[in-house]
């Protein structure tokens, strides 16, 4: 056992070592991914990554496509309704 296990902890094994040692490798691993995680979430909130910028232009997109849909719809409703009076009063 080399002097800085020892000092470590008498009782403390080599295998024993290299486990914790891994896991504190994993746990800080687990960490940061996390801590990216929430770094991408928060920036694909603001609409900073690029597919939060295709997300909302397709949303865009969508929008003004039901606009138009209901604009029509709703020329067509008043148009009928304006041909029928024509017709009624003529």
């Amino acid at each position: 056992m080399s002097l800085f296990l020892s000092y470590l902890s008498p009782s403390l094994s080599l295998a024993s070592f290299y486990t914790l040692a891994t896991y504190c490798t994993y746990h800080r691993e687990e960490l940061e991914k996390e801590r990216r995680r929430k770094n991408y979430l928060k920036a694909y909130e603001q609409g900073k990554t690029p597919e939060a910028r295709a997300d909302l232009a397709r949303l865009q997109k969508i929008r003004a496509e039901r606009e138009a849909a209901a604009r029509r719809k709703e020329d067509e409703v008043k148009g009928g309704f304006f041909a029928l009076q024509k017709c009624k009063s003529g």
